[in-house]
């Protein structure tokens, strides 16, 4: 939970798609796990926000480990 992750893809429905990108989840965005839940939910930070995601909408964002 303590390294940086970029995000390579978001395999949302359109209209999820749209308010993660909104909300700054995109490709190529950086993003930091600050929380998980015990049902597999997480908390990123994106830049000074955070965002909760629920299991299954985490499960659709791709990501790779920053070097």
């Amino acid at each position: 939970m303590d390294r940086d992750l970029q995000v390579l893809s978001v395999l949302t429905p359109v209209a999820l798609h749209l308010r993660m990108h909104e909300v700054g989840l995109r490709a190529g965005a950086t993003v930091r796990v600050t929380h998980v839940a015990p049902f597999g939910g997480r908390v990123v930070a994106v830049g000074a926000s955070r965002i909760a995601l629920d299991s299954s909408t985490a499960g659709l964002i791709d990501v790779a480990v920053r070097p």
